[in-house]
Formats: structure tokens, sequence, C-alpha cells
């Protein structure tokens, strides 16, 4: 049955992507629709690096028909649905005093001056490797490097992280979606680190940026309150010394 529906499949996910790839653009990120009201739907987006499959599953508004709704009616609904999966704010609302449009070019383009994989460098991160953004209804990519782990009596001085980012963008919102796979700690193949940056229009020349966090498990650990905790942390001062640093660099 598998093998006599296969075609059937692959010619419907064929369809679908040349549907989703007719979509327009802004900046060369795929947008989804426009101000009408929005479904929060889950794809994964499946990136192979170094013959390895990465799976990363993101949130994705998908615009119905119906009644028009204002932008802050429709982030509100966005709001509302990711705080429904990701628990923990990383990172509560800031203003940067940067046009929403310039985003993408400022902090997310590959040549970006202040890039996500300069800034891991700038951080001590060592060995930074980062593919480039594919194309398509959503826009990914793979960075790998080594990250220290601070004062640890037992095992590594530093572990590999593989992060695969996905980029989603509306005319009211952003959304750049990180998974992490950390290697070389204890239980390391049974959790995830997800966060994902949410980034809305507030004026001409300003957007207002949160992040979102979630540890997700795969199976039962003894260590699981331990690395979510330390997760949160780490993972908050991150975010926050990222915008300490995205602020400094906008002055």
């Amino acid at each position: 049955m598998m093998i006599r529906d296969a075609p059937l499949a692959s010619l419907f996910v064929l369809l679908t992507t040349l549907i989703l790839l007719s979509l327009p653009s802004t900046n060369g990120i795929r947008y989804f629709g426009h101000l009408e009201d929005s479904i929060l739907q889950n794809i994964d987006v499946t990136t192979v690096y170094d013959d390895v499959v990465v799976i990363n599953r993101v949130p994705v508004y998908e615009i119905r028909g119906g009644s028009q709704a204002e932008p802050d009616e429709a982030f509100k609904r966005i709001l509302r649905d990711l705080q429904k999966t990701y628990k923990i704010i990383s990172l509560p609302p800031t203003t940067l005093p940067l046009p929403f449009t310039s985003f993408h070019s400022k902090f997310l383009s590959s040549s970006s001056p202040f890039s996500f994989p300069k800034f891991h460098e700038n951080l001590e991160d060592k060995n930074v490797e980062s593919t480039e953004w594919t194309d398509g209804p959503s826009m990914s990519r793979v960075m790998k490097f080594l990250h220290p782990i601070g004062k640890n009596p037992v095992g590594p001085s530093e572990t590999r992280v593989t992060k695969t980012q996905t980029l989603l963008q509306t005319p009211t919102h952003l959304t750049l979606t990180s998974t992490s796979q950390i290697h070389d700690v204890p239980s390391s193949s049974s959790f995830l680190v997800r966060d994902v940056l949410l980034l809305r229009p507030l004026s001409d020349s300003s957007c207002e940026v949160r992040v979102f966090l979630n540890v997700e498990w795969s199976s039962f650990s003894v260590i699981k309150s331990i690395v979510n905790k330390s997760t949160e942390r780490d993972v908050g001062k991150w975010w926050g010394k990222w915008v300490e640093d995205v602020l400094e660099f906008l002055k």
C-alpha cells in the first residue's frame, strides 16, 4: 500500500510546494497572505547538512478567508498561539529603533554586519559554520559550532551544537525558529532546545522583539529539571546579551 501510494504522495508534495512558491515575497522572504484571519499550523521543515537530516517544526500562520483583521488583533492571535506551546519567555517585549522591513538585511542576511553566526563568534563559540539560507516556502539554514560549558568538574569543557534556523515573514510579523541539538552533555539525545524570535512593526522606524523558549523531551531523564532550569537561565542570558549588543549596534 505504501509503495503504491508513494507517487500520489510525492505529487501532492510537489503541487503544494509549487503553490507556496507562487506566493509573493518581501526582501527575499516568503510571506503568507495579508491581514486576514490567520490559523496556526505546524510544518516540518527538513534540512540536510553533512548527510544529517534535521527536522525543524515551525509555526506557520496560514491565512484563511474571512473578515479583515487589524494588525494588532492579528498579532494578538499569533501571540496567543505561541504562548500555548512556548511556556518560557526568554525575552520580554523590547523595542528596537529599526524599521521592521530592515531587520532581515541588518541581522539575518549572510552578509549582515551583525549576523547570528558573527554573534556566536563574539560570544566565544568556536569553529562556527553556517549554510546559506535555502529558498522556498520558508527559508532555513544550519549552523554548527563548539560552545564552551563554563565550570564543569565532570565531562567536556565544550560541546558540539547543531542549530537549525527557519525564517517566515508576513506583513504583520516575523518568526525566526531555532532548534538546537546539543551533542556532548548528559541526556543530549533526549531533548531539543527550541526558541522563537517574534518580531512585529511598531511604527515606520521601530519594531518590537520577543523570544519564547521550550525544551522538548523525547524520553524520560532524571536530570530533566536540571537541564530545563539551566537552559532557561542560559538562553535568557544569551538573548539578553543579543539585545544589549543590538541596541548598541543601532546607536
